[in-house]
């Protein structure tokens, strides 16, 4: 957790020495913020992870109807929103998104969910700063007959010192579905420490996988709950799906810098990386904490 840290204290450095204003912007808004408010604790991240019912978010039922339609015009030609790697091979075949930007920009409940004030308020706290919306995106998880490769397997997202990704349910999600699953910090840490974990090596700890020692929380529940984590901090997994199962969810992603470095694949469909869409954003009427959160 020392690396951690003074990872996270170069990041703030290297931003404040690129963008000062906007640093200290972001400063300025965590130190106004109250520590006896009580979004504080409905979104708290002690643990790294938490559950959250489909009532905590005031968007959730208008975003749940929106993701299903997008769903049911996408159905028959899913295999149009996969992208190629470099080696011309389809990347990520069982988890990918298929929302486009104009179905994002164009329905309001997508940012505002994003940049809702009680949650930016409790991320803000959490980061020591506030944080940027890095990327959005409605995802879906299919089948993989491999079931174990990249983010299958446990591992630990990179790039940035400080990922928080949300996952929405959008239709009711059972462990068939291959839900979200972590281990809290503390866990996580632990499990480091036991086996070992390097970046990009995908070989993390196989060997606990079936481990029943540790308990870990999964993105079990009805359509409209989210599973909130640390991805930077929380050994996680997902889309694990059996056969003739999927799940979709809306993913939202935070990260301290707005412009982590991005993946080796560059798609504006499939990855809706927000800084991509600076001038969009910039024509949207914003209020304060909005232009904070998505514009840099």
């Amino acid at each position: 957790m020392v690396n951690k840290k003074k990872e996270i204290l170069i990041e703030y450095l290297k931003y404040f020495l690129k963008r000062p204003v906007d640093f200290f912007l972001r400063l300025l808004f965590s130190l106004r913020i109250k520590s006896n408010e009580s979004a504080l604790h409905k979104f708290s991240l002690d643990e790294g992870i938490k559950f959250l019912n489909p009532d905590v978010f005031p968007q959730t039922s208008e975003i749940v109807s929106i993701c299903q339609k997008i769903y049911k015009k996408r159905v028959k030609n899913l295999d149009n929103f996969t992208r190629e790697n470099s080696e011309g091979k389809i990347f990520k075949p069982y988890f990918f998104n298929i929302m486009t930007p104009d179905e994002l920009f164009s329905n309001k409940c997508f940012l505002d969910l994003c940049t809702y004030e009680p949650l930016i308020k409790s991320l803000t706290k959490y980061y020591g700063i506030t944080p940027k919306l890095a990327s959005v995106g409605l995802y879906l998880s299919r089948f993989n007959s491999e079931q174990s490769v990249s983010s299958q397997n446990f591992h630990l997202d990179g790039g940035d010192p400080m990922h928080v990704k949300f996952f929405m349910n959008i239709f009711d999600t059972k462990e068939e579905n291959g839900p979200f699953t972590a281990y809290n910090k503390k866990t996580s840490i632990e499990l480091i420490n036991r086996y070992g974990y390097k970046f990009n090596k995908d070989k993390l700890a196989m060997k606990f996988i079936d481990d029943n020692i540790h308990e870990s929380i999964k993105g079990i529940g009805t359509k409209g709950s989210t599973v909130v984590a640390e991805t930077s901090t929380c050994i996680h997994r997902g889309s694990r799906c059996r056969k003739n199962k999927f799940r979709l969810v809306f993913k939202w992603h935070y990260t301290l810098n707005i412009k982590y470095p991005p993946y080796k694949n560059k798609s504006n469909l499939n990855l809706l990386r927000i800084f991509k869409f600076r001038n969009t954003i910039k024509e949207l009427s914003l209020n304060p904490l909005q232009k904070l959160v998505l514009l840099e």
